[in-house]
């Protein structure tokens, strides 16, 4: 008698990630995912991802075989033991975590980039007060709206330097 394998171990598992997990924790849990639920942790634009996985059809691929993102019924699922490698080559973001042992003070001696609302939950200022900021055009904050990921960064170098004038 022959037995076919049907699923791989790692599809046999639906996994809804903790509000707390890092984007690396996410990326090397073997499981299935659904792509609304790893969006924010990832960030990612799920109609990026849906329009890249049509994409790839249109050109006679699998979009599970090349990033491991197909549609079941109505719900976009993602295969990481396939999407990870991918995400890691074409998706990753511009910006840094920030480290869960982190202070403000910590925060403000790095010089790279950071998602606005990771950096919000360290400064004594909320995320909104920059939104309307940035977006009127002030320049000397370090933060701006990224057009390609739709989110808010931040620019430490220049932000902490804001935050020594005139931030506090």
């Amino acid at each position: 008698m022959i037995i076919e394998k049907v699923f791989e171990a790692d599809e046999m598992t639906l996994i809804r990630p903790r509000a707390a997990w890092t984007r690396n924790e996410i990326l090397n849990t073997q499981g299935i995912f659904y792509l609304k639920n790893i969006t924010e942790h990832l960030a990612i634009d799920s109609v990026q991802i849906k329009k890249r996985a049509l994409a790839l059809r249109k050109k006679g691929k699998s979009s599970y075989q090349v990033m491991g993102v197909k549609k079941v019924w109505n719900h976009w699922m993602v295969r990481m033991k396939i999407f990870a490698p991918y995400y890691r080559r074409y998706l990753k973001p511009k910006f840094n975590e920030v480290g869960a042992d982190w202070n403000c003070k910590t925060l403000l001696s790095k010089k790279d980039t950071f998602l606005l609302s990771a950096v919000c939950k360290l400064v004594p200022y909320q995320d909104h007060q920059f939104r309307y900021k940035a977006k009127k055009g002030e320049a000397d904050l370090g933060i701006w709206k990224d057009k390609q990921l739709g989110l808010f960064l931040v620019d430490m170098k220049q932000f902490s330097k804001w935050m020594e004038d005139k931030g506090q």
